[in-house]
Parts: C-alpha cells; sequence; structure tokens
C-alpha cells in the first residue's frame, strides 16, 4: 500500500492482506510486519471494528473483518474481510449468490440465451422478493457496509479502501458500490447480476467505477454473476485438471508477484516449496540463497 510515503496501492498488497485475515490477530500482525518489512508499518485497529460492533449492535455477527491503518500515512486505511473458511460462510455464499448462479445456468441452457442478460437483474430481483425476511437481516454485506458509512462519518480517514478474498471479496464489491468506496477483490464473486437484490440496491455504474476483481484463470468462485468494467484477468500455474487450486489465494499472491514484480516485498518461501515458482533472482550484493533465507527467517504465510 506505501510506496515512497505516498498512498500507492499495489495489487499484492491487497492480495496478500485478504490472506492475512484468515489468521488470528495476533499472528496476521507478524505476517504484516514480515510481509512491509518494517515493524507496525501496518496496523490493526480492533478497537475502532469493537466500538461499532457494540455501538450499532453487531456484537453476535459471525462476519471476521479488520481495519488496517499505516501511521506513516495519516487519514489512509484498509477494511480487510475474510472469505470463506467455514459451513456458515459457504451457507453465506449460497444465499447472496444462489440466485445469479441459477440464471447463469438457465442462460447458458437456453437457446440464444444471452439475448435474456438485460432483464436477468430484474428476475434475480423478483426471486429475492420471495427471500424470508429474517435472512435478509443477517446479510453480511450490511455490517461492512454500516461499518464504512460509520468510518466516514467520523471524517478521520481521507481515503478508504476495502478488500477481501473469495466471499470477502464480494462482500468488499457489494459495500464499495453501496458507498462508493474503491473496492479490491481477490477471486471473488461477481454482482452484475444480483445488483438489485441488495438492500439498498446498487446500480450498474457504481460496479463499473468503484470495484476492481482480480480474477485467476480457470478460478470457478470469479465465475458466478456476470463481472462488471473493471476486472483484472491473471494466469493461474496449476494444470487444467485442478481449477480449485487456481482459487487459492497464496497461488495469487505469487502469480502476482511473479507477473508483475515483487517491489520490494520479499518473496514468500511459499511461492516456491506449496506452489512451484521458480526461485527469485536474488538482489545485487546478497551473500545467501534463497533456501537458506528461507530456512533462517520466520516465514511468511498465508491462509
Amino acid at each position: 500500500f506505501l510506496v515512497g510515503g505516498d498512498i500507492q496501492p499495489i495489487a499484492i498488497d491487497y492480495a496478500y492482506a485478504s490472506q492475512v485475515a484468515y489468521k488470528s490477530l495476533d499472528t496476521a500482525q507478524d505476517q504484516l510486519d514480515l510481509w512491509f518489512g518494517v515493524k507496525n508499518a501496518a496496523v490493526y485497529n480492533e478497537t475502532a471494528v469493537e466500538t461499532f460492533k457494540k455501538e450499532r449492535g453487531f456484537l453476535g455477527s459471525r462476519l471476521v473483518y479488520r481495519l488496517v491503518e499505516f501511521p506513516s500515512v495519516p487519514g489512509f486505511a484498509v477494511i480487510v474481510v475474510r472469505g470463506t473458511k467455514n459451513a456458515f460462510d459457504f451457507l453465506t455464499d449460497i444465499q447472496i449468490y444462489g440466485a445469479a448462479a441459477l440464471l447463469q445456468l438457465v442462460r447458458f441452457l437456453l437457446p440464444a440465451g444471452d439475448a435474456w442478460t438485460p432483464i436477468l437483474h430484474r428476475v434475480a430481483s423478483f426471486m429475492n422478493i420471495l427471500e424470508n425476511s429474517s435472512l435478509t437481516n443477517v446479510t453480511p454485506y450490511r455490517e461492512t457496509t454500516e461499518f464504512i458509512k460509520y468510518l466516514k462519518e467520523q471524517g478521520r480517514y481521507k481515503q478508504l479502501h476495502i478488500t477481501g478474498h473469495s466471499l470477502g471479496g464480494g462482500i468488499a464489491m457489494i459495500s464499495g458500490a453501496q458507498t462508493e468506496t474503491p473496492a479490491i477483490a481477490i477471486s471473488g464473486p461477481n454482482l452484475l447480476l444480483s445488483r438489485l437484490t441488495f438492500q439498498p440496491p446498487v446500480s450498474e455504474e457504481a460496479v463499473n467505477i468503484f470495484t476492481l476483481n482480480y480474477i485467476p484463470r480457470r478460478d470457478i468462485v470469479p465465475m458466478i454473476d456476470d463481472r462488471g468494467d473493471l476486472v483484472q484477468k491473471i494466469q493461474c500455474n496449476t494444470g487444467v485438471n485442478n481449477p480449485f487450486g487456481c482459487h487459492l489465494g497464496g497461488r495469487t499472491v505469487c502469480q502476482l508477484m511473479h507477473d508483475c514484480g515483487s517491489g520490494d516485498r520479499s518473496i514468500p518461501c511459499f511461492c516456491v516449496e506449496d506452489y512451484g515458482f521458480p526461485e527469485p533472482t536474488p538482489r545485487p550484493g546478497t551473500n545467501r540463497t534463497y533456501a537458506e533465507a528461507c530456512i533462517e527467517q520466520v516465514p511468511l504465510s498465508v491462509g
């Protein structure tokens, strides 16, 4: 997120932060320190999250999200939303995106199915009317949307972003579009077909302006729902017989570093050891091998 003291978001920072969200808070802070190479360059503000939950009635929520601040850049923060990790999260996926996935299947099966695309978002909205109101009240994006509004009301941040992987990325894009906040998703399900099912509904213009989705090749999850205008396709180094491997956030971090460069970030050892990427080229003056560095240092990890 930080380059030369300026606010210049880097794709690999969002990708890594979205993975650290799966970890416990203590471990996550250590991983951020390792990632940025400086202790407390990025810090979690759990007080703000807990205060919000108490004041706005979300104490019983199962949704996991964190607020990351950067002491050297006052006024800039990133909300990181955890993706699917358990059965509850999986049911949430179905609740939010089930109608869109079903309509995509119907469109695929119908002759000239693409001709129905201009009205499918309205069909999805009609299907949503049949949903039980008690389910609507627990939709997780309501909480992140309210959190963004809460932070903006305080006026503490001049620039606020939201990010997440998988379900976390989908929730980030919904809340980002609802609040006109830049949202960066990593392998997130999309929202054009579902946009009228959300409360409040989301406009196509808001989706196209405020949401960006990084989509690995052959990743199944970002095939759900129709995409907005801002999409960045990236490669995936797994075989064609392993599409679920393309959804792994750690692999996406490594793929982005391999294809786009690592900047001043260290290449995580898991890129070579777990995902089969080539060892990075050492910088001039380096007096040890990459393998030696991985043994000597506390390793970066994801998920």
